[in-house]
């Protein structure tokens, strides 16, 4: 088992509120507590700067560059985030592949949001799955707010680098489809 495993393990028995670093793909680290590991994923619940619930994610765990937990900063966090409430209790998922997760993202929220950072740092598509093999993804994706428009895209699995749900920016595209 290897150090990182080892730490992921621990951090997640003690229900630790780490940060989760992927520098390669994201300015920010993600922070809150980790829901499971397995061979290659990480699933995590995500809080946001001032302790507020923005929901799940999971992430490859050859991306990640950097876990830390303790200090003053991430104690301050949580200290935020028990303030708000209890935390939501994060749903079990499949995360033995790529396409596992995604299912079971659809299954559990009724959507899912994929990074395909790679192509773009920011870049990220919000949908009802309609269809996921091994090799890509098809999605009815959700427009911006800007744009409020609906299409079919057809995503490549191996550009796919974050699978996220529940978050508050989703939320909001949800409502202004009404989709909630």
């Amino acid at each position: 088992m290897s150090l990182l495993d080892e730490q992921l393990k621990m951090a997640q028995e003690k229900r630790l509120f780490v940060n989760i670093y992927r520098e390669r793909y994201d300015d920010s680290p993600s922070f809150g507590p980790i829901n499971a590991v397995s061979e290659y994923y990480i699933y995590s619940t995500r809080f946001n700067d001032h302790g507020e619930y923005d929901g799940v994610t999971i992430c490859r765990k050859d991306h990640v560059t950097g876990l830390r937990w303790g200090g003053t900063d991430r104690e301050s966090q949580r200290r935020l985030i028990e303030r708000n409430g209890p935390i939501p209790a994060a749903p079990e998922l499949n995360l033995a592949t790529l396409k596992d997760i995604i299912e079971s993202v659809q299954k559990e929220f009724g959507y899912v949001t994929v990074g395909a950072e790679v192509i773009k740092p920011d870049a990220v598509y919000i949908g009802e799955v309609v269809s996921v093999d091994e090799d890509y993804l098809m999605l009815n994706e959700y427009g911006s707010k800007d744009t409020m428009d609906r299409s079919m895209l057809v995503l490549t699995m191996n550009e796919i680098t974050l699978v996220d749900a529940d978050g508050k920016y989703e939320k909001e595209i949800l409502f202004l489809h009404n989709a909630t």
